[in-house]
């Protein structure tokens, strides 16, 4: 009994020293561990999936900016931003917890950042200046917003007109209630997109997202814009001089955003439109569209080159025209008459008296293969003006009336209906393909040419 006492106790003794031994190491480390990295998550691996400097480019910060980190947390891209607008610039590192904005003084004063100022906010209110900011941007924390009117009437205040807002968050399914998302940590694009806009932002675009390697949580990245003088504070009155300064910026601000809308492809001469941010096209917009997409782009005649060359130089369709440069000119032309301005002819007059939209409405889904059959199924269908999914009766008849056109001076005896069905449904084949490449556009784009889609 003694024995087995003692080796009780011996037992009990060895324990309490492992105890003291681990606690005495937490009350080691733990304050080091805490202090020494101010950017939660930070280093290489983060910025491979974070993507910061394409994320700054997207915004147009540049040497000089005055932007804002909004739940900046321990300041990941409070740094990044720092180092991009450099000491003439000045980044607002702003959060609720005063904890967190201590690690970021602390790593702004180590590494000689006095562009950085921390900014204790509140839940209604980030206590930005206003009229000041450049860019303002929050990353997977607009979910967390509980007062989020009071948040974006006062972020919208702090940035100057024309200044541009990025929205990155975690995505996910719509459908739910707004508490389900708090406590999902993640909230649908189009929930964030209808608050934000509904308090004055126009929506400019949706980037290129990204997905977290470790636990594959994909977020995405909506950019909008401050497009004039509009104040939710009281009014002020202004000198003709500010006035017209604010006229022209938002002048500025809204041509940029119709060159956005109306940014051809300059490979699959479409234009796409979001279908999470979808606004129909102004009649302005469409005769502008018309022209720019049938005779003023480069897409407007890649894709009748490629095609020539790859359908019928390869097949030596018409045989009557024969081979060599000779023939290959005639099937080009033959190509941009029909395939784009005798079809660009039909469809955008058809289009406006349905109300059918022209552009190519690009997937808000994620997964490649939810887009790849939305790609798809828009070769068949678009958005009305109502922003609702119809038929594209104006595309579809487009390119069967495109090829009943070109029995007009195609060579040799055809039977026009059967070479209408044939030829028409090739067109409308191709389309699909098209439409794959113009969905995953923004990618091909970034990974070809290693820059953000313009």
């Amino acid at each position: 009994m003694f024995t087995l006492h003692v080796s009780r106790r011996m037992s009990l003794r060895g324990k309490l020293r492992r105890y003291l031994a681990g606690a005495l190491w937490l009350a080691i480390a733990l304050p080091g561990s805490a202090g020494c990295s101010p950017a939660q998550n930070s280093g290489p691996e983060r910025d491979k999936w974070q993507r910061p400097a394409e994320v700054m480019a997207e915004l147009g910060v540049r040497s000089g900016s005055v932007v804002a980190d909004i739940g900046c947390g321990r300041g990941y891209f409070s740094f990044e931003l720092a180092n991009r607008v450099g000491p003439q610039g000045k980044v607002y590192a702003e959060d609720i917890k005063d904890d967190v904005l201590g690690d970021v003084r602390r790593g702004a004063k180590k590494q000689g950042l006095k562009q950085i100022e921390t900014v204790l906010g509140a839940p209604d209110d980030p206590h930005l200046p206003a009229n000041t900011l450049d860019v303002a941007l929050t990353m997977n924390s607009f979910h967390e917003w509980r007062e989020y009117d009071d948040m974006l009437r006062h972020v919208y205040d702090a940035l100057k007109p024309g200044g541009l807002f990025g929205d990155i968050d975690g995505a996910a399914e719509p459908g739910q209630p707004r508490t389900t998302y708090y406590d999902e940590h993640r909230m649908p694009e189009e929930m964030e997109r209808a608050d934000i806009t509904r308090h004055g932002f126009q929506f400019l675009r949706r980037e290129r997202g990204f997905t977290q390697p470790d636990d594959g949580k994909v977020f995405y990245f909506l950019i909008f814009v401050k497009p004039g003088p509009v104040s939710h504070g009281p009014a002020q009155q202004q000198t003709p001089e500010a006035a017209s300064g604010v006229d022209a910026s938002s002048a500025a601000t809204a041509s940029q955003a119709e060159k956005q809308r109306l940014s051809i492809n300059p490979v699959t001469g479409q234009v796409s439109a979001s279908a999470s941010a979808f606004t129909p096209l102004t009649a302005n917009e469409r005769w502008k569209l018309y022209f720019t997409q049938s005779y003023w782009s480069v897409g407007a005649y890649v894709g009748p080159f490629f095609a020539a060359l790859a359908l019928d130089q390869s097949r030596n369709d018409p045989r009557e025209w024969g081979g060599g440069f000779r023939g290959y000119g005639r099937r080009v032309a033959s190509r941009v008459a029909g395939g784009d301005i005798i079809q660009n002819s039909f469809q955008h007059p058809v289009a406006a008296l349905l109300k059918e939209d022209v552009r190519y409405i690009a997937s808000s889904q994620h997964g490649f293969k939810r887009r790849a059959g939305h790609a798809v199924l828009y070769s068949f269908l678009t958005y009305n003006n109502e922003g609702h999914p119809t038929l594209n009766v104006s595309n579809i008849g487009g390119y069967y009336f495109a090829s009943a056109a070109s029995t007009l001076w195609l060579p040799g005896r055809r039977n026009v209906a059967a070479y209408t069905l044939s030829d028409g449904s090739e067109a409308l084949a191709l389309s699909t393909l098209v439409n794959l490449l113009q969905e995953f556009w923004p990618e091909i784009h970034h990974d070809v040419f290693r820059r953000p889609t313009p």
